[in-house]
């Protein structure tokens, strides 16, 4: 079967020869690994620190979010007690409006008017 496949087969020359490294392509080859570790090592420490960069402004952020939230709040508060007190306010003078009213329909209710009691 194999003398179909002759006219298509490419024929390499391989070298019966094994080479070996040279001590120079040796080192030349652990050099270059370590500049790229290096080169790796300084980039993942940037990324870190990029991180921690970012990290500490979220915390600054947070930090500046609660003190204004809580100022807004307290704020908030004494305002909505105000308006909680001005609220009272104006119902004691409906309350005590609608019982001068009761009081003087009592007086106006009797036969006898007393003068007196106006």
């Amino acid at each position: 079967m194999n003398h179909f496949k002759a006219e298509r087969l490419i024929a390499i020359d391989s070298c019966d020869s094994i080479r070996k490294r040279g001590e120079e392509e040796k080192q030349e080859i652990l050099d270059s690994k370590a500049a790229k570790r290096e080169d790796e090592k300084l980039f993942q420490d940037q990324v870190l620190a990029d991180r921690e960069a970012e990290k500490e402004a979220r915390e600054k952020f947070k930090k500046e979010a609660i003190v204004a939230v809580a100022s807004d709040r307290t704020s908030y508060k004494d305002k909505l007690g105000e308006n909680i007190e001005a609220r009272n306010k104006y119902r004691e003078k409906i309350i005590l409006r609608n019982e001068k009213m009761r009081l003087l329909m009592d007086i106006l209710g009797q036969d006898k008017i007393d003068l007196n009691a106006l």
